[in-house]
């Protein structure tokens, strides 16, 4: 058994808390983030974070592909950005912060997830 092999119905149970978490900070970004005076990508951005299924993110963490969650960081942080950029406070943004660190966690489980299949992190 490779490590961090758990039974299937631990993996499943922890997998759907997990994308219960995800859907709750989807929404969390969407209904709290005002693209009224952000640049037109930030609403595109916003849409396609909202869109992403659960089997998406679920698999991203079965297959070890921490670079899924590194990439949605990225567009985020580029939200986040754009938001202090046109003068949003931090409680303006809070959910865009709290959805980047829920990603760097995605992230790191995946990463874990790699390399008990035998593959290489990010970092090396």
């Amino acid at each position: 058994m490779p490590a961090l092999e758990i039974p299937s119905h631990v993996r499943a149970r922890t997998l759907q808390t997990l994308a219960a978490a995800f859907y709750k900070v989807q929404k969390d970004v969407t209904l709290s983030v005002d693209t009224e005076a952000l640049p037109p990508f930030t609403k595109r951005y916003l849409k396609h974070f909202f869109e992403l299924t659960q089997g998406e993110m679920k698999t991203a963490i079965l297959e070890g592909d921490p670079w899924f969650f590194l990439a949605w960081r990225a567009k985020i942080a580029q939200i986040d950005t754009a938001a202090i950029a046109s003068g949003r406070s931090v409680a303006d943004r809070w959910a865009l912060v709290r959805a980047q660190h829920f990603l760097s966690i995605l992230q790191e489980i995946a990463d874990k997830r790699l390399v008990a299949l035998g593959g290489k992190t990010i970092g090396g």
